[in-house]
């Protein structure tokens, strides 16, 4: 794929558990899970098992991943909300769970401030705009002039509606006024596939797992 330019907009990743009760007994006696809420092999979930290795020693416990991907990280952070809230729940949330989705939606399962308890913000990502090789573009500014040749005819690939990933997208075509059709994946792995076998021609992805393919 062409690397097509470095977008504004950073992704935050954030590690939150469920807020803990004022006594509890030694910690931790038991395995830590880490909920995930993409699918593996994109940046989230490869940024996770690193962290997870490095906290396992920490801790002295095995720390588990556990990728609950869909409706926008939703299920995820439901799930992460509605645990015990013992300190053996961690979620590794992104600013779609934790921003994001209090504003695009009237109606969550969970409440973002009430939740969860931010223990450090581990990751910031910026965004690269990417291109199938077959697009005769190696800028920015010729893939825009390539799209407004053809409106309508191109797609891109995002990892869902509402992601950072989709509206990062949508506010380049509303800047730069190109007509390109939205095809959602459940993850930057299939994302990624289809933009490398052309069915779609455009993504807007963390720079961690489109720089490898570039």
């Amino acid at each position: 794929m062409k690397n097509s330019g470095i977008g504004r907009a950073a992704a935050a990743l954030l590690l939150c558990m469920a807020a803990a009760s004022p006594a509890q007994a030694a910690f931790p006696e038991r395995p830590v899970k880490l909920v995930v809420p993409y699918t593996p092999g994109g940046a989230a979930d490869l940024l996770s098992r690193v962290l997870a290795e490095r906290l396992s020693q920490e801790l002295a416990q095995p720390v588990v991943v556990e990728n609950k991907p869909g409706a926008n990280t939703m299920i995820a952070a439901t799930q992460v909300a509605r645990a015990q809230p013992d300190g053996y729940t961690l979620f590794l949330a992104s600013n779609a769970s934790m921003v994001l989705n209090p504003m695009l939606y009237r109606k969550i399962s969970y409440d973002a401030q009430r939740d969860f308890r931010v223990l450090s913000v581990v990751a910031e990502l910026p965004l690269v705009v990417v291109a199938n090789n077959s697009v005769p573009a190696s800028t920015l500014a010729q893939f825009v002039d390539y799209a407004r040749a053809r409106p309508g005819k191109l797609n891109y690939a995002s990892v869902g509606i509402g992601n950072p990933l989709q509206l990062a997208t949508e506010l380049l075509k509303s800047r730069t006024g190109i007509d390109v059709a939205h095809v959602p994946y459940n993850g930057s792995a299939p994302a990624l596939s289809s933009l490398m076998a052309n069915d779609t021609q455009l993504m807007v992805d963390v720079i961690s797992t489109s720089l490898p393919l570039v």
